[in-house]
């Protein structure tokens, strides 16, 4: 993680406004990944320092009743995927990004996301920082 005088974060600025070489994956123009999210949501502030697995069943609790509200997400998922998010479980062909705006996590691919070397929130506002 960087920072400049102010304190602000950048990420990977070596990728800043340019493509991931292996995944295609666009970077911001602070060096952080834009991944193409299947569900957001955000974890409460005093959650933030808790474990990677406390914020993923925290994610996949809340995307669940999301899904439940809105017949147009839940047609992005099988009946099955649907029922993992319900008991705070991760889909094997998902997983949560902690984006680097505090308390927001994404559902995205999990190849990519593993493919695509980054700095993420959890190295930022996380228990990583």
């Amino acid at each position: 993680v960087s920072k400049d005088s102010d304190g602000k974060i950048f990420g990977r600025l070596e990728l800043a406004n340019k493509s991931h070489s292996k995944t295609g994956i666009k970077f911001d123009q602070e060096g952080f990944p834009i991944f193409d999210s299947f569900g957001d949501m955000y974890l409460e502030p005093e959650d933030y320092l808790k474990s990677r697995g406390t914020h993923f069943d925290r994610a996949s609790k809340d995307l669940y009743q999301q899904i439940m509200a809105n017949d147009e997400l839940a047609r992005k998922f099988t009946q099955e995927e649907i029922e993992l998010f319900k008991n705070g479980s991760v889909p094997k062909r998902f997983t949560w990004h902690h984006h680097q705006n505090p308390g927001l996590m994404q559902l995205v691919d999990r190849r990519i996301h593993r493919q695509t070397g980054h700095i993420g929130g959890y190295s930022i506002w996380g228990k990583g920082n």
